[in-house]
């Protein structure tokens, strides 16, 4: 029962930051570790990190970021996600409304260079 619930994009030091709440609507944490893939479309770009064990508590929701270079501006990217569990790597299928990908991935458009109003620094 886990998915991005709250997906949104500011500026850091010139890069654009993604920030995701990974809420989890179930009554027990995640079974294992939570690894996240962050990709364009068209595959020509790829970043991602993992989730403490456990995390996102159930009824919980836990915040990570990821600085994406500069040609990621107005792009869309797909939020993919994995669980290890025991050394073994499974496709996690986000449990949103919203319609996912083939490979159950969740497509975001990002936002264009100075479209950026909230964490700008000045």
């Amino acid at each position: 029962r886990v998915r991005p619930s709250w997906v949104w994009q500011r500026e850091r030091q010139g890069f654009p930051e993604l920030i995701i709440g990974f809420a989890n609507d179930g009554v027990a944490g995640a079974p294992g570790v939570l690894r996240v893939t962050i990709s364009s479309l068209e595959d020509s770009f790829e970043t991602g990190g993992c989730l403490d064990a456990g995390r996102p508590y159930g009824g919980e929701v836990r915040q990570a970021g990821f600085i994406l270079p500069e040609s990621m501006y107005g792009k869309k990217i797909k939020i993919r996600g994995e669980i290890i569990t025991n050394g073994v790597t499974r496709p996690l299928q986000w449990a949103c409304a919203e319609r996912l990908n083939a490979d159950h991935s969740f497509t975001v458009q990002l936002k264009e260079k100075g479209e950026l109003v909230w964490g700008e620094e000045h």
